[in-house]
């Protein structure tokens, strides 16, 4: 993937970051006198943003430019990444989220994998959009999938951020991916 101005990529990846920062912050905040009410509009919100999320995820992941074995660590990674905020949902949201929420976020992640198959981006706007979701990526991970500081083993976190990213250093030499 050809990258576009590094100073492009970066505003981007802020945006990205930017909009679920936002998103988050305004679904903890109640803004409607009913209860009820807030807690609908968060929640489609919160299910409308990570559908669009795991779309544009799953096209930059199955896109052409990116190689089998790239494809399948960015699945793998992906996969729990969707995972964790899966079940995230759930926790605060229930039998809506079993019920409604569920699907459309699966159905997001098969919309992104069609599209990639059928819409070719420029190699540009590819990598804008795989900016944003790195923004995003980069928000959702440090809110819903790091413990709390009590929890924190910052030993175990470097050791693993050392395996994996060592690993794909590996086998982006080893492979050409």
């Amino acid at each position: 993937m050809n990258l576009a101005l590094p100073s492009e990529i970066y505003i981007v990846s802020l945006i990205g970051f930017t909009l679920f920062y936002g998103t988050m912050r305004f679904v903890r905040t109640p803004h409607f006198q009913d209860a009820a009410v807030d807690r609908a509009v968060s929640y489609w919100l919160q299910v409308t943003l990570l559908t669009a999320y795991m779309t544009f995820s799953a096209y930059v992941v199955t896109a052409d430019s990116v190689t089998f074995v790239a494809r399948s660590f960015y699945a793998t990674a992906l996969g729990v990444h969707f995972l964790a905020l899966g079940h995230d949902l759930n926790r605060h949201y229930g039998e809506r989220y079993m019920r409604q929420g569920r699907y459309l976020l699966s159905g997001g992640i098969l919309l992104g994998g069609f599209f990639s198959r059928w819409i070719d981006l420029a190699a540009h706007v590819e990598a804008l959009c795989f900016a944003f979701v790195a923004g995003a990526m980069i928000l959702n991970i440090v809110k819903f999938e790091l413990p709390s500081d009590r929890n924190l083993h910052f030993r175990t976190f470097v050791l693993a951020v050392c395996s994996y990213g060592g690993l794909l250093l590996i086998l982006k030499h080893l492979l050409n991916f």
